[in-house]
């Protein structure tokens, strides 16, 4: 978000002069300000120990899972990985110990393995694929469409 000097300064005109700021509930510190020519930009430092995961748009992030596949049906995601064989290894692990038979299902077409977005990656990383409903976007990449509350304890 952008905002002008003027709008900071009307912003800040009723707060105390000898009151401290905080910059996102403590995650960052004051460095500095440079005036850019027309823009003026206020840079910060990160609080050492916080996990400052980069957003799904940025380049590096990106290219951090640039190539991955995931296994997954109408119940969720089974297993994923950077190449559909390490995929497949890891949904067979899960699917298995959740009773059920992975090379039946698979070979059925119960299951299918895709190339992923590094969202769909992300998501089933931190939350587990359970409930995680997949579908095949316009690029023709598995991508989340919604994540049902998980019911159950097991993190597939």
């Amino acid at each position: 978000m952008k905002i002008t000097v003027a709008h900071l300064i009307k912003e800040l005109e009723l707060s105390n002069p000898e009151d401290e700021i905080s910059f996102g509930s403590g995650d960052f510190s004051f460095y500095r300000v440079k005036d850019r020519g027309g823009e003026v930009q206020i840079e910060f430092n990160e609080v050492e120990g916080r996990d400052y995961s980069l957003l799904p748009a940025h380049r590096n992030y990106v290219s951090n899972y640039d190539t991955n596949y995931v296994v997954f049906d109408s119940t969720g995601v089974w297993g994923y990985g950077d190449t559909q064989q390490d995929a497949l290894n890891d949904a067979e692990e899960y699917y298995t110990s959740d009773g059920n038979n992975f090379k039946l299902d698979f070979k059925l077409n119960k299951l299918r393995v895709e190339k992923a977005t590094p969202r769909l990656i992300v998501y089933v990383e931190n939350n587990g694929g359970a409930n995680v409903l997949v579908a095949i976007n316009n690029e023709g990449i598995a991508d989340i469409i919604n994540a049902k509350e998980s019911t159950d304890s097991i993190k597939h």
